[in-house]
C-alpha cells in the first residue's frame, strides 16, 4: 500500500472512527529500474607524483645502420723525421754491354776555310793557251739580276793573243776562232728571289755555261761550279752574271770567285 492510499485511509477511520490503525511493515519490493548517470562532476585535482620505478632492463641491440658516405680527406700530416742512411749494398753484377742502333748522319756543317796554296803544278803543253782570274774584293757584296761579278786578281796568264780580260766591264775576250774550255766556281752566302740559285758564264747574246743549286738540300753558304766548252768563229766576250730575279750576295772569304779559259782547239 502506498503511501497516499495509507493516508487517505487513516483520515476516513478518523471521520468514521475517530482513531488510526498501523499496520506491520510489508516485505521489501523489488529494486527499482536503475536511474540515468548522472552528469560527470569536475576533475579533481593532481594526485601528488608517485614515487620513480626502477630501471627497466636493457633493451636488445638494434638492427647496424647503412654506412655513412666517406668524409672528406683531412690534412696531410707533417712529414716525419728522415731515416738514417742505410750501409752501401755490395756492388751488382757487370751488365752485358750491347751496342745501341747508330745514330743518324748529322747535319753537313759550314764551308771551312780556304786551305793553302798548293804547290804550283808543272807547266802544260804550250800548245793551249789559258787565262785565270779570281774575285778577292766582293766579300758579302749583293749582286742583283744581270749585273756582272768583277774579277780582279790575275793568277795565270797565258792566254796570250787568244784570250784577254778587261777588268773595267768585266769581261773575257775570245780573239781568234777554235774550241774554248771554261770553268768556274762562286761562294754563295745567301739569295733572295727565286730559291733555284743560277750563276751564268755568258756571251752577251746566249748562255755559254750555268749551273743550278737548289738551297733548300744543299744549304747555304754553297759553292756553285760549272764547266763547258763554246765553239766560236770570231771574236766573242763573256762574263760572269747572275741572271735570275732577285739577289745574291758572296761569301765572307778570301776568294769569292775563280775564272779559267783554255783554247783546246
Amino acid at each position: 500500500m502506498s503511501s497516499d492510499s495509507f493516508d487517505k485511509m487513516t483520515f476516513m477511520s478518523c471521520d468514521r472512527y475517530c482513531y488510526s490503525i498501523i499496520g506491520a511493515t510489508g516485505p521489501t519490493g523489488p529494486t527499482g529500474l536503475r536511474g540515468s548517470t548522472g552528469l560527470k562532476g569536475p576533475t579533481g585535482p593532481t594526485g601528488p607524483t608517485g614515487l620513480r620505478g626502477n630501471p627497466g632492463a636493457v633493451g636488445l641491440t638494434g638492427v647496424t645502420g647503412l654506412r655513412g658516405p666517406t668524409g672528406n680527406q683531412g690534412p696531410t700530416g707533417i712529414s716525419g723525421v728522415t731515416g738514417v742512411i742505410g750501409s752501401l749494398g755490395p756492388t751488382g753484377p757487370t751488365g752485358e754491354l750491347i751496342p745501341g742502333a747508330t745514330g743518324p748522319t748529322g747535319f753537313i756543317g759550314p764551308t771551312g776555310s780556304d786551305g793553302p796554296t798548293g804547290p804550283t803544278g808543272p807547266n802544260g803543253p804550250t800548245i793551249m793557251s789559258s787565262m785565270s782570274m779570281q774575285a778577292t774584293s766582293s766579300a758579302g757584296k749583293v749582286f742583283s739580276s744581270n749585273n756582272t761579278i768583277p774579277l780582279n786578281v790575275l793568277t795565270n796568264d797565258k792566254g796570250g793573243a787568244d784570250i784577254t780580260y778587261n777588268a773595267g766591264p768585266g769581261t773575257f775576250t775570245l780573239n781568234k776562232r777554235g774550241t774554248y774550255f771554261i770553268s768556274f766556281w762562286v761562294n754563295v752566302e745567301s739569295i733572295t728571289g727565286s730559291t733555284i740559285l743560277t750563276v751564268l758564264v755568258s756571251d752577251l747574246c746566249q748562255t755559254i755555261v750555268s749551273v743550278e743549286a737548289d738551297n733548300s738540300v744543299s744549304g747555304l753558304p754553297n759553292e756553285l761550279y760549272g764547266t763547258g766548252f763554246v765553239n766560236i768563229t770570231g771574236s766573242t766576250t763573256f762574263h760572269l752574271i747572275y741572271p735570275l730575279t732577285g739577289s745574291i750576295t758572296l761569301g765572307n772569304t778570301s776568294i769569292q770567285a775563280h775564272v779559267t779559259v783554255m783554247k783546246v782547239k
